[in-house]
Formats: structure tokens, sequence, C-alpha cells
């Protein structure tokens, strides 16, 4: 992954045609392609301005601490990070009213961190294949055909010292949603997609809030008057 070209972003597929998108807030600016009639980011976030954002502060990184990697695969954000919101919730359920429909969270204006069902509906109809961005040794049958461009980033658990692994192989991205399912629940983790090799494909599971994952921003649906 942090082999792939920055300037020539040579990981999407040029079979498509992208549109893009620059975050106000700091001027960098995103690919962007439009799945299933949903608009979404085709690049990992890379925000991490900690002064207008305190909740940034040790919990979100670059991968290896190297932020070059940043500019490659956007940084790895704890899910609170993500959301914008106090860490505390990362041991805990956050109130009703904290988390909005959709939720702006670390993501630019006018643009949220995906719930479950939106992740669902829009990749739903892909393959693993399909997500992953070509180029990549471990992701040998990747064709990236949905323009998605999903990078094998990693995950990084501050909890072991922080340790960063799963680079070149895996790739880990919040969800908006908390982790309720019937009985069981668990105040610490919220949803997450994953995306992996041949051998495990994409799949929706559940992580601990503390852990650092890339964020993929989706375009706000305009209100119909």
């Amino acid at each position: 992954i942090y082999d792939f070209d920055v300037g020539a972003r040579d990981y999407l597929n040029p079979e498509l045609e992208y549109g893009s998108m620059t975050d106000k807030r700091d001027g960098r600016s995103y690919k962007t392609v439009t799945i299933n009639g949903k608009t979404v980011m085709a690049e990992n976030l890379n925000y991490g301005d900690y002064v207008a954002h305190s909740y940034l502060i040790d919990n979100s990184w670059c991968f290896n601490d190297d932020s070059m990697n940043c500019r490659k695969g956007g940084r790895l954000y704890t899910w609170t990070a993500a959301m914008d919101i106090d860490s505390k919730w990362q041991q805990a359920f956050v109130p009703a009213g904290i988390i909005k429909k959709p939720h702006q969270g670390i993501c630019p204006e006018g643009w949220h961190i995906p719930t479950y069902t939106e992740w669902n509906d829009l990749l739903g109809s892909y393959s693993w294949e399909d997500l992953m961005a070509k180029g990549n040794p471990a992701w040998t049958d990747a064709t990236n055909a949905s323009g998605f461009s999903v990078l094998p980033a990693g995950v990084v658990n501050v909890k072991e010292y922080q340790i960063f692994r799963g680079e070149g192989e895996w790739a880990y991205f919040w969800h908006a949603d908390e982790y309720f399912w019937q009985d069981d629940m668990n105040e610490k983790n919220a949803l997450d997609c994953v995306v992996s090799n041949h051998q495990y494909g994409s799949s929706y599971g559940t992580a601990e809030k503390h852990l650092g994952m890339s964020v993929r921003c989706f375009q706000d649906t305009p209100e119909v008057p």
C-alpha cells in the first residue's frame, strides 16, 4: 500500500470516472466515486487538526507514526475520534441524542460516517475483489470494479503498546453504529467493515472502540423540499 505513488493515485480504477471534493478545513482533496447512486470517498480520510478537534488527541495515528503513510493510506482513528466525541464513550454506550442521523463526526461538512445499513446498501452487490484496489501483492485477484479502491491500511491497537499491524493485507472501516444485537450487547464495541484477501473476503463485524481504523466518508443526501 505505502509503495503506491501518491500523486498518480495509481490505486484507482482507470476505466471509471471519478469526481473530487476538497475538505475546506485543510484544503486536502479526495477522489470520489458514485456507487449504487451514492457518492462516497474513494480514498481514506486524512484529517488531523488536533486544535479544532481535541478528541483526536491520542486517538488518531499515521501507520507506524510516519506522516507520509497518512498521505497514502489516510489516518487511523478510534471509533470515538471518528465520531468526534469524547473518548470516555470507548467504555460505555453513547446516550441518545449525541449520535446524529446522519452523523458528521470527523468528516467534512456535507459528509458523514456511514451506518451499517449504508455500507450494506452500497457494497452489498459487490464481491470482495470488486472493492479492492489493484496493485497490492496480497490482493492478486483484485478488480476494483466498484471504484471504491480499498487499500489495506492496517489497524493500530494502542492497548498493546501501540502495535501497528495488518498493513498490506487488511482494511478496516468504522461504522457509525455501536454494537447492539438482540440480547448480546457490548458497550466497548462498535460495528466495522473488514476487507481482506480471498480467504476471508469482505464482512461486517465488531471491534473494540479503542482500535485505530480507517474512515470513509459518505456524502449527505440532499433533503427533498
